[in-house]
């Protein structure tokens, strides 16, 4: 998993490196978004509530890194269970075109900020060795804390554990339910369209303490409609 996060990290800034200026945005919300999307937003927020930049074309930039949080997804996943990749990759691809054509929509006419950087003059690390340990780190506790109360708990504790978990990033929240049985198994179902729907209300909310209300009417409705479509064509799929 670190190797695949430091995969990941370093063809994100190899990206940013061929791109102009005007398209950083979507560049470095999506490459930020592969460590972790939530702080993404807060940060994008943050940038709107203080005036630095505008609250459609950062909500368009916040929508980009919830594409990446997919495709992490598919990696984390992928990496566990090839079963529930394959139900899960025709509704992620949909989400996916939501996000992007409504957030290519929102930053049409996006402004760069006045003191932003190019990404050529940017002098960042191609990758972290730090960050990607840290996350796999993360990653790893997350799954064993819900392992640990289904066992306590049961079904309850699966669904508790999932649902915290959910709020925060929502790749080990899905890695933990995964490991526990292949996609015939309907708690485990159930389990992983709480997380899903739990980590898209989340990211909402987050989107209105940090960025306000304006940053949040551009960003919630599409971030809560992306995933009720995944969630209701992996329904369609698998009941």
């Amino acid at each position: 998993l670190v190797t695949l996060i430091l995969v990941v990290q370093a063809l994100a800034h190899i990206a940013k490196r061929f791109f102009s200026t005007k398209n950083a945005l979507i560049l470095s919300s999506i490459a930020s978004g592969f460590v972790s999307s939530t702080a993404t937003i807060a940060q994008l927020g943050i940038q709107v509530r203080k005036g630095e930049m505008d609250a459609k074309s950062n909500a368009g930039a916040a929508l980009m890194s919830c594409i990446s949080t997919l495709v992490l997804l598919f990696i984390v996943v992928g990496g566990v269970s090839w079963d529930w990749l394959k139900i899960l990759l025709l509704p992620s691809l949909v989400a996916m075109l939501i996000l992007a054509a409504c957030a290519f929509i929102l930053l049409h006419k996006a402004e760069p900020a006045k003191n932003q950087e190019s990404p050529e003059s940017s002098d960042s690390k191609m990758f972290s060795l730090k960050e990607a340990v840290i996350i796999a780190a993360a990653l790893t506790l997350i799954q064993a804390g819900v392992y640990g109360l289904e066992i306590l708990l049961g079904n309850a504790g699966l669904l508790a554990g999932t649902l915290f978990a959910s709020l925060f990033e929502i790749h080990a929240a899905m890695a933990s339910v995964v490991i526990q049985g292949d996609p015939s198994n309907t708690r485990l179902i159930y389990a992983l369209l709480l997380g899903l729907g739990a980590h898209a209300l989340a990211k909402s909310v987050n989107a209105a303490l940090t960025g306000g209300f304006k940053f949040a009417l551009y960003f919630a409705p599409i971030q809560i409609l992306h995933m009720a479509v995944l969630i209701g064509i992996l329904w369609w799929m698998v009941f």
